[in-house]
């Protein structure tokens, strides 16, 4: 009998270190999350600034829509999360941009040529960037977008390569479980 007690409570043991250990990633509304080659990252809040010069400077959590005559009614839409200053400070960047201006929702992907993606770790000049491409590929699936409150949500994960002509450690980057929760909408 205490021996089989015994094995039951090393097996409990070991049930529950490992569900601690399995924990999810979890993402608060505002903010984009995900799960970077086995390590969770959450972006910073949406912060916008003006710069000495009037410019405005962005980072954190947000969606953009973006103008330009090659798209699908003109515009474009590009979703960013880092934890810093693009650039400056920011240590990491997860960004992807949709082809096809969304507006009820659906699913992007790199093998339909309406999403692509971008990670970029680093700080300053010496931010390494890597991207989508014919042998890693992602999706993104936007669940909702609330157009009144300039508001969007989705889940997305993808695997990007470095660079053409660059010589990173590691080559590629696998970024899953990434999702976003009523991230704001610039316009």
């Amino acid at each position: 009998m205490q021996l089989f007690l015994a094995t039951f409570a090393i097996i409990s043991l070991t049930v529950i270190n490992s569900c601690k250990k399995s924990s999810t990633n979890t993402c608060s509304s505002g903010l984009l999350c995900a799960n970077v080659d086995g390590n969770n990252y959450t972006a910073d809040p949406y912060n916008s600034s003006t710069g000495f010069f009037g410019n405005s400077t962005y980072n954190g959590s947000y969606a953009q829509m973006v103008g330009s005559g090659t798209n699908t009614g003109g515009y474009y839409m590009k979703v960013y999360g880092n934890n810093g200053l693009p650039g400056s400070n920011a240590t990491w960047q997860i960004d992807f941009m949709i082809t096809q201006l969304p507006a009820n929702g659906g699913t992007y992907s790199t093998q339909a040529g309406s999403a692509s993606f971008e990670y970029f770790t680093g700080t300053g000049g010496n931010q390494e960037q890597y991207v989508t491409d014919a042998s890693h590929s992602g999706t993104v699936t936007i669940s909702s977008i609330d157009t009144i409150n300039n508001l969007i949500s989705g889940t997305f994960s993808y695997t990007a390569t470095e660079t053409a002509g660059q010589n990173y450690t590691p080559t590629q980057h696998l970024i899953t479980a990434g999702s976003f929760t009523n991230v704001i909408i610039r316009r």
